[in-house]
């Protein structure tokens, strides 16, 4: 992963906000056909695959991933789009889970909203904002799709339950296997219907 120390200070940028809100159970098919084709195109296999590497994945659509130094506490990451060049950021104090995530909703951005990114725009995102809107939804739910495929969370997690481990550690296996924060493994089995 390139280290990107200061790289982003003093670079304009559009502050974006991250609430997780309710999207249309026909928008969530579209957004979850698109990641099961380009997962599909990166070699994924759902019926015995788990884990998904963000960091490639952003490689194979052309994307340097690399963790930003200077970022204000409440910024998780953005993406640059310059003269060809395609830059996603991660805040250099977050977790493991947490810049994985964050590379997936970058690249969300990119796959659903890729047209309405303008070149030099920088986007910056608050994890402490309260309002949230359709775009931030979108690339959350696709950040969702990317790092715990449907088929092969559901797999893990009903395995899990036949097995009569409790909750808090289904939760606990889960996030260990998925490698995301426990708050998007608690949201994706909701998702699933698990």
């Amino acid at each position: 992963m390139i280290r990107w120390h200061d790289w982003s200070e003093g670079c304009d940028c559009v502050v974006r906000r991250r609430l997780y809100m309710a999207l249309t159970t026909e928008r969530k098919k579209e957004i979850s056909a698109q990641v099961d084709k380009i997962l599909n195109d990166f070699g994924y296999n759902p019926e015995v695959d788990t884990y998904v590497d963000s960091v490639r994945l952003a490689n194979s659509l052309k994307f340097s991933v690399g963790e930003a130094k200077g970022l204000k506490e409440n910024e998780d990451g953005f993406i640059i789009m310059y003269n060809g060049s395609r830059l996603i950021g991660v805040n250099i104090k977050r977790s493991v889970e947490d810049k994985r995530f964050t590379t997936a909703h970058e690249l969300g951005h990119y796959v659903l909203h890729g047209k309405q990114l303008e070149e030099n725009m920088m986007m910056r995102e608050h994890v402490d904002a309260k309002t949230g809107n359709q775009e931030e939804d979108e690339a959350d739910f696709f950040a969702a799709c990317a790092l715990m495929p449907e088929q092969s969370f559901k797999r893990e997690a009903e395995r899990l339950r036949t097995s009569k481990v409790n909750e808090n550690d289904i939760i606990a296996v889960l996030r260990i296997l998925f490698k995301v924060p426990e708050e998007s493994i608690r949201r994706r089995l909701q998702e699933v219907g698990i």
